[in-house]
């Protein structure tokens, strides 16, 4: 096996391409960086919010994740590996099907990781509106149009019924085709489908953070508190998430809808996230881990 990692020109045309959760990945990344093998970590490029594409090498017999100690081996960029993996798709046909007129199922994980690298793949499908998609997983993305309410419906709820089985999920929230016509961005749903929506991107928000606080544990060696990410559902029936931080703590603030600061006496001080950004950001300092954190120093939210 070994002999396939002497140098990058040997295996280029073998590089196929995968989409990569950006939350998912740097859940692993940390399992990998607590075993003391940082370099086993998998290279992955950021492409859209929560989603990246990553690589493997296909020799027949087995298929191998292109590590960050791979590339740095072969000296390359890993921009040059995904341009090899681009290359070795092209022209490839693939099957897809129509669950619905406007509605389509990708299953190939290499033209879902290609669709995502470059947005323009998917214009020959045809749907109403711009191309919303949901990356749910290497091989499973629903694509809709933006203005088909049924079709977006159907498909979150075929996002919700696949997220908790698939073998290698990537992300609960949708994306859109940005106005360039290339490159993808967050999707904003319309206020009628937002109990649905709400409830698949929280959910996964929550299972994800829960996951990467399991090896962080409560309070990290740096002593920083890491809050736990909950789920609540409103009065109109759309679904939140909060957290929870104690007056006097240095904590690694998650991303959430509402962060709650707890005085000594057990008052509860609400912040909307936003709010946080706009009053607080200043004092905030990004981790860079997925899913993301920030510190957040004692006391910051109480005063």
């Amino acid at each position: 096996m070994m002999g396939m990692f002497d140098g990058f020109g040997s295996v280029a045309a073998r590089v196929r391409l995968r989409l990569v959760g950006l939350d998912v990945s740097g859940v692993a990344g940390m399992r990998l960086d607590a075993s003391g093998h940082p370099d086993s970590r998998q290279a992955v490029l950021a492409l859209a919010p929560g989603v990246g594409v990553g690589a493997v090498i296909d020799d027949g017999d087995q298929v191998v994740q292109v590590s960050v100690g791979m590339v740095d081996a072969w000296g390359v960029g890993f921009g040059e590996v995904v341009a090899a993996g681009t290359r070795a798709f092209s022209g490839r046909a693939v099957d897809t099907s129509q669950v619905q007129p406007g509605t389509w199922v990708l299953t190939d994980p290499e033209q879902i990781a290609v669709a995502v690298l470059d947005a323009a793949t998917i214009s020959g499908f045809q749907v109403s509106g711009r191309a919303v998609v949901f990356p749910v997983a290497q091989d499973l993305l629903v694509l809709v149009g933006g203005d088909d309410h049924d079709g977006l419906g159907k498909a979150v709820r075929a996002a919700m019924d696949a997220s908790g089985s698939v073998r290698t999920p990537v992300s609960g929230r949708p994306l859109t085709v940005g106005a360039d016509g290339h490159h993808w961005q967050a999707y904003t749903w319309g206020t009628d489908l937002g109990v649905g929506f709400s409830q698949l991107t929280r959910t996964w928000d929550a299972r994800w953070y829960a996951a990467q606080r399991e090896l962080l544990g409560e309070t990290t060696a740096a002593g920083r508190y890491v809050p736990e990410v909950e789920l609540a559902q409103g009065r109109d029936g759309s679904y939140v998430t909060y957290c929870s931080v104690p007056a006097g703590l240095e904590a690694l603030l998650p991303r959430v809808d509402f962060v709650h600061a707890v005085d000594d006496d057990g008052t509860v001080h609400p912040h909307p996230w936003q709010q946080v950004i706009d009053v607080y950001g200043a004092a905030l300092t990004d981790t860079g881990i997925h899913p993301s954190r920030w510190i957040l120093p004692p006391n910051t939210l109480n005063e």
